[in-house]
């Protein structure tokens, strides 16, 4: 199975490399691990105490951020590493201030992952949700160096429980403690014979709700928004948008404006959405550099204008692309209901930053893997949608002003009451440091 396991990670490698030629992120996968060496190198010369963080892409990140910064506040003498698997999380998180440094991880393998390892030499490593690599957990458990894995999640689906899942069951011992996000998780991996696990729940949950108390004002958001009912759509793909499209061309909702975030927000999509809109389209960064290029705000009621700037064309503009990433999780304060996408590929995206600001949530019909969608689900605030009827049909529901409330409130008592993980893992892990255990 070992053999297999190279074997896979050989030719992922060689598919990279043939992508990297016409594919932007696959490039960036192999340049940015190769322009790291010399930055290795002089790590390794270095004595110092060092923390490794290690995330998958930017999703797992937000959800071990407030880990990240609660630790820099109470070992300060640390040195906090970053890295990253995907170029979707290292490009956008390579400069993050709380880091000391940040890198692409190489590849698992005999040799790299041993090399990588001797140059961190961290006194730490913790890994988040789903990245599990032979050779990294292999020679960090020789070298003593303590394993942790936050907000994990284990299905009966997974290769760990398998008849044919062996290697990757014995990864599962060399980890010093896992923080699992339910009951379910923790009866599973016992069931293997690991008995190092505790249910901590799910840090995005402290994540979100600390994003939304420090959302920035966008005060041009709000101008657009202002005295209309408003969709926000997140990180959504071509199949969400081709739904959400048909709902602008309905008389009844005509007072609703559009807000969408895709989740490639490159020209190529956001052509393609301003090609099959029905309704004018406006781009946030024009929206932003009309309302900002003079410096000057104009206040008119309670809508912060530009002087100067034609209110009647904001007004005119049901629809709003946004083109940048970065400023979703802010967008949200402005929204009455939230369209999450991914829901028609492998998943959807985060709902919890929708429903923190205590609106309703729909999302596509690839839902199951996720915790918070099957328990909001349950509990009448959130909502899937397999077909534009049916999407139709939960929209006219909305229109009702006591349900999007009642379903809002729902989804944000949720949220709140499932924070706290991050504390109850750093008390784990500053025990463990403590004692040596």
């Amino acid at each position: 199975m070992l053999i297999l396991y190279r074997v896979v990670l050989f030719f992922y490698v060689r598919l990279i490399w043939v992508a990297s030629f016409f594919n932007k992120k696959a490039d960036l996968f192999l340049r940015g691990r190769k322009s790291q060496e010399v930055r290795l190198k002089s790590l390794a010369l270095q004595l110092e105490s060092r923390v490794w963080f290690h995330f998958s892409s930017l999703g797992e990140f937000e959800q071990g951020r407030p880990l990240i910064e609660r630790w820099k506040h109470d070992y300060p003498a640390d040195k906090i590493i970053l890295t990253f698997f995907s170029p979707s999380g290292y490009e956008i998180r390579k400069n993050y201030p709380v880091a000391d440094d940040v890198f692409y991880l190489p590849v698992d393998g005999p040799h790299s992952s041993l090399k990588f390892i001797k140059q961190l030499s961290p006194r730490v490593a913790i890994f988040t949700k789903y990245d599990f690599w032979y050779y990294y957990f292999f020679y960090l458990q020789q070298f003593e160096i303590p394993l942790y894995m936050i907000s994990v999640k284990f299905r009966t689906d997974q290769i760990f429980f398998k008849w044919y899942g062996k290697l990757f069951k014995k990864m599962l011992a060399w980890v010093n403690w896992f923080f699992v996000q339910d009951e379910l998780s923790m009866t599973l991996l016992q069931s293997t014979g690991n008995n190092q696990v505790s249910v901590a729940g799910d840090t995005r949950f402290d994540r979100v709700i600390e994003n939304f108390e420090h959302r920035q004002p966008l005060p041009e958001i709000r101008a657009f928004t202002a005295g209309c009912l408003t969709l926000i759509a997140g990180s959504t793909w071509p199949k969400d948008e081709k739904l959400l499209l048909k709902l602008l061309v309905e008389p009844a909702f005509d007072h609703w404006k559009f807000i969408i975030a895709p989740h490639d927000p490159g020209l190529k999509q956001i052509q393609a959405i301003i090609d099959n809109s029905p309704v004018e389209v406006m781009l946030y960064s024009t929206l932003k550099q009309r309302f900002f290029q003079s410096g000057i705000l104009a206040k008119q009621g309670e809508n912060l204008l530009p002087q100067g700037t034609g209110k009647s064309q904001l007004n005119n503009s049901r629809l709003l692309l946004v083109d940048n990433i970065g400023m979703l999780s802010s967008i949200y304060q402005f929204g009455n209901l939230a369209y999450i996408g991914g829901g028609f590929g492998s998943g959807i995206h985060n709902i919890l930053e929708a429903g923190v600001a205590g609106i309703p949530v729909i999302f596509g019909p690839e839902f199951k893997k996720f915790k918070e969608a099957v328990d909001t689900l349950k509990l009448g605030c959130s909502f899937s949608v397999a077909t534009y009827q049916e999407l139709l049909t939960y929209f006219t529901l909305f229109q009702n002003i006591e349900k999007r409330t009642m379903a809002g409130n729902r989804i944000s008592a949720y949220i709140r009451k499932n924070r706290g993980a991050t504390s109850v893992i750093l008390e784990r892990l500053h025990h463990d440091l403590k004692t040596g255990n």
